[in-house]
């Protein structure tokens, strides 16, 4: 497949070099304070496997209180939606891991309703 490459002038989300992908790859690198984000999405797969997700992002809170204003004074379009990607994982991540005090799913919870 053909794509044109992106001009220095288009936009992040032109649509004219690659239809509804972004016009430029994300950065692979971020600079910090943004590597907690990194760190944590690595450790990610393993931490979910373990069941520790929760724990590791909830051990690194105090970590994140300088992201915000990081990002609010960020003006790199692409670095930003690489954030907002590395944010989706370790939120869906955090969602997703069943905290460890919740105990076993009451049984009507667990089988659908019969009709």
């Amino acid at each position: 497949v053909f794509h044109r490459a992106p001009r220095p002038q288009d936009r992040l989300w032109s649509t004219r070099c690659r239809g509804f992908l972004p016009a430029r790859n994300p950065p692979e690198e971020v600079p910090q304070p943004y590597k907690l984000l990194t760190e944590l999405v690595e450790g990610l797969p393993a931490a979910l496997a373990e069941g520790s997700f929760r724990r590791l992002v909830d051990a690194r809170a105090a970590d994140f209180a300088p992201l915000e204003a990081a990002i609010r004074a960020e003006r790199d379009e692409a670095l930003l939606e690489r954030i907002h990607s590395l944010y989706g994982y370790i939120g869906k991540g955090y969602v997703l891991e069943p905290p460890a005090s919740s105990g076993p799913r009451p049984s009507a919870s667990a089988a659908p309703p019969s009709p």
